[in-house]
């Protein structure tokens, strides 16, 4: 029963990674291989590490990161995803070239999609849940799903072509604003 509850809230937690990634598959000009698992081992990697993180230091700071959590992913996710509306929209005209392309961009929307699980994995040592496989299917889950999630986008894009990205860009500030509003209401 404990495995179905880890794979349960490990799904749950990589759904923003999941529509993170196919916002990344949609606005990255040629997807290949390397992009896919790079992008895959960001998104599940600082998950499970996040995660790791909570559970660690739950006890010492779990009140000030369930407060400051969902404002930092609100404001990194809204800011990247301004940032690609803005990037659309000032070169619509202009060739069609790669926007998400450098690790750095990837760590920040890693970091964004993961903040809900440094607060979650806060709470398990409070369900006396085993630490270790937990680590392991939730950053195997979001391996899986960011890997889906690419190739997805990447499947999409050609279908809208131009607003593929302008499209990304206001998923990732829909998924900012779910976060924020889950955590305030």
């Amino acid at each position: 029963m404990e495995i179905l509850f880890i794979l349960v809230v490990s799904f749950v937690l990589a759904v923003d990674a999941f529509a993170a990634s196919v916002a990344c598959g949609m606005s990255h000009s040629k997807i290949d291989w390397r992009f896919c698992l790079r992008s895959s081992f960001l998104f599940g990697g600082v998950q499970a590490l996040f995660f790791g993180v909570g559970f660690l230091f739950g006890h010492l700071i779990g009140p000030i990161i369930s407060r400051a959590g969902p404002w930092m992913a609100f404001i990194l996710l809204v800011s990247i995803g301004v940032k690609m509306i803005w990037e659309s929209l000032r070169n619509w005209k202009g060739p069609r070239e790669c926007r998400i392309v450098d690790t750095r961009m990837l760590m920040m929307l890693s970091v964004a999609t993961s903040v809900d699980a440094l607060a979650v994995g806060i709470t398990f040592p409070l369900l006396d849940m085993p630490v270790a496989i937990s680590i392991f299917i939730l950053g195997t889950v979001t391996f899986l799903m960011s890997l889906i999630g690419v190739l997805i986008g990447d499947r999409l894009k050609g279908r809208f072509d131009r607003v593929a990205e302008l499209i990304a860009g206001l998923v990732l500030i829909g998924i900012g604003i779910k976060v924020l509003m889950d955590n305030i209401i």
